[in-house]
């Protein structure tokens, strides 16, 4: 939790110092206002998991889809925004034996700090919690369910890049797991997933 915390802060700091790039004289007299109150998204990337063991050795290809809120705007360019979203996780893996992959299923809250310039140019710094919806190891064309040897929930360090033109949205995140999605402790597996998204903004 205290990694959590540090990346909060200085996700914090880092976007409110992309904010100040191309901004005009008057936009501090300008209303605080979302661009962006409600929007929904879809993704897809490249997911794996790091750790203790060396079988998991190639990415598996990951997504998500989901929708967006606005929560509040700071000022003219840096607001907070959290999304609700279905993200599917995991890896492929090798053994002496055979091959296979899992795959993690999970609903994701992830809740951030969006700075965005007058060009349309965005990044993105924050933190996402995740429950477990399913765990599913894949291999000789059976597919084996061991979602209870996973944690319930995973904590990850998100960081994006974007760019915004009218209502749409294109962007690409990392978000980087922080804690051990084994059960058992004597093992340490974590997750790492790089995304491209699209996104579509709808204005009440």
């Amino acid at each position: 939790m205290k990694k959590l915390l540090l990346v909060l802060v200085a996700g914090l700091l880092v976007t409110s110092s992309f904010a100040q790039i191309d901004r005009e004289d008057g936009d501090s007299k300008k209303k605080k206002k979302c661009e962006d109150p409600f929007y929904g998204f879809l993704g897809i990337g490249l997911s794996s998991i790091n750790g203790d063991s060396d079988s998991y050795d190639k990415p598996l290809i990951g997504g998500y889809l989901g929708i967006g809120f606005c929560l509040t705007q700071f000022n003219q360019n840096v607001g907070l925004r959290t999304e609700l979203a279905y993200a599917i996780k995991g890896s492929k893996w090798s053994e002496m034996y055979g091959d296979g992959n899992v795959r993690l299923g999970y609903v994701a809250l992830p809740v951030f700090v969006r700075a965005t310039s007058n060009s349309g140019f965005y990044g993105e710094a924050g933190g996402e919690i995740a429950a477990l919806t399913s765990a599913k190891d894949n291999y000789d064309g059976e597919s084996y369910d061991f979602k209870d040897e996973v944690n319930n929930i995973d904590f990850g360090a998100l960081f994006g890049l974007g760019y915004q033109f009218g209502r749409f949205g294109v962007g690409a995140r990392v978000v980087q797991g922080l804690t051990n999605i084994n059960k058992q402790e004597s093992d340490q597996y974590k997750d790492h997933n790089f995304a491209g998204n699209v996104r579509f903004t709808v204005n009440f």
